[in-house]
């Protein structure tokens, strides 16, 4: 059974779901991504972790590397997100590590002025880091992120019981 802690801040609240080994991503269909759910993961998780989301949900793999953390990243991703027909009412979530939700965060919150977007990290940066604190950037030839969005609205993220 998933455990579900609610951390409540001044303007904003973060709802974290522990998944236990007998838990699924199916079992989130209809409590948390129920606004036309879309998933981005990263091309290097392995398939048999991700049979509930290509089952149940539309996705799109990618390919994440600290390197692609660029606008041109986040260009594809806007591309990929039209070709899904994506609507302000959509629900995108980053399945990886603190690359892969660093590049959701950034790309979701500027896509059609930002949509709802949630994560399930894979990595223990990507639970600590870029996934928890309303913060997401892309590096550039300038510096290493120097260009981000700080957002401390309500937000969702799902943690594994094992880390990939």
């Amino acid at each position: 059974m998933m455990d579900e802690i609610k951390f409540n801040y001044e303007f904003s609240c973060t709802n974290v779901y522990l998944l236990g080994e007998e838990d699924s991503l199916s079992d989130f269909k209809n409590k948390v991504f129920i606004d036309d759910p879309f998933f981005v993961i990263d091309d290097s998780i392995p398939e048999g972790f991700l049979k509930d989301i290509i089952q149940f949900y539309n996705h799109k793999f990618i390919k994440v590397d600290e390197k692609l953390k660029t606008l041109e990243t986040i260009q594809s991703l806007w591309e990929i997100m039209f070709s899904a027909n994506l609507s302000k009412k959509s629900h995108i979530v980053g399945v990886g590590g603190g690359v892969l939700t660093d590049l959701i965060g950034f790309a979701a919150s500027t896509f059609k002025r930002g949509i709802k977007f949630s994560f399930v990290p894979t990595t223990l940066l990507g639970m600590v880091d870029a996934s928890h604190g309303g913060k997401n950037g892309i590096n550039t030839s300038l510096n290493c992120s120097p260009f981000a969005r700080c957002d401390s609205s309500s937000t969702t993220r799902i943690f594994l019981a094992s880390l990939i």
